[in-house]
């Protein structure tokens, strides 16, 4: 599938934004569903609030996987650091 760019390059804020406005919906409802009714209304309340929690998780173990097997989460000195890039190896 490819995509559709404006004039500019950029992806058109209807695409950008979908996938937020949808998550920031289901969690309304969801919480809503939560709050105000009994039995299956608590059910789909927990369902829908763990959904966004469940994806933002899901991106980012992607994002952080991602990194550490390109070795971007070892500082200079080897330890664990912050999106750093890990050193090169050393030279023998």
């Amino acid at each position: 599938m490819t995509e559709r760019r404006t004039g500019s390059g950029r992806l058109p804020a209807s695409r950008v934004w979908r996938w937020p406005i949808v998550l920031a919906l289901l969690t309304g409802v969801g919480l809503a569903a939560a709050l105000l009714m009994e039995g299956m209304g608590d059910t789909f309340g927990w369902v829908a609030l763990l959904v966004p929690v469940v994806v933002g998780a899901r991106a980012l173990a992607q994002c952080v996987g991602g990194h550490w097997r390109r070795g971007y989460l070892t500082n200079p000195r080897g330890s664990p650091g912050p999106l750093s890039r890990a050193a090169p190896p050393p030279s023998a």
